[in-house]
């Protein structure tokens, strides 16, 4: 029985690195493709492979992206080998799951995107909306502390890339009788 087992494994993953082969993966990504669907499998070992739902994708999915310990590479690879995994087996599942979607979701944001401003953390420096041509930031300590407030209140980058414009914009104006900040 187990010779057996093993002949419809191997012909099964044969079947898979067929396709790969036929959507021009490089050849040296296989085994992690492979990687990536065993440990799929072994998670819902219950749960045949024709029967998977998008539920149970989802919830796979979402676990990947929330591990902090792969890279962004990584997790797309993950959401590509498992789009195989499902066309290999002629899954209609493959058709409900809108694998760009969670491609897209594996990318990292840049470190000023729009939906990162939230964070409390002090600003970059090359982050900073008034970088003189050096790179280094023309925000005063005054400044700093504003960027600061408005990231603690939760307001978006763009907020706060538009109170620094202003306030550098007013200072500016007014450095006859405001010295500027520095």
């Amino acid at each position: 029985m187990s010779n057996v087992t093993d002949d419809n494994e191997k012909r099964f993953w044969n079947k898979y690195i067929a396709l790969l082969e036929e959507y021009e993966v490089k050849p040296t990504t296989y085994r992690w493709y492979i990687q990536h669907c065993e440990k799929f499998i072994r998670c819902y070992t219950e749960i045949r492979l024709k029967n998977h739902t998008q539920e149970t994708l989802s919830q796979y999915l979402s676990n990947i992206l929330e591990n902090a310990h792969l890279k962004s590479w990584q997790k797309r690879q993950t959401v590509d080998a498992l789009k195989f995994l499902f066309l290999s087996i002629h899954s209609p599942l493959c058709n409900k799951v809108d694998w760009e979607y969670w491609k897209m979701s594996c990318k990292e944001l840049e470190h000023d995107h729009v939906t990162l401003a939230r964070n409390n953390r002090p600003v970059p420096k090359q982050a900073s909306p008034d970088l003189d041509t050096k790179g280094t930031s023309n925000n005063g300590p005054e400044i700093e502390k504003l960027i600061q407030v408005v990231r603690t209140k939760g307001y978006s980058i763009r907020t706060e890339k538009t109170y620094v414009h202003w306030i550098n914009r007013f200072l500016k104006f007014n450095t006859n009788s405001i010295p500027l900040i520095a």
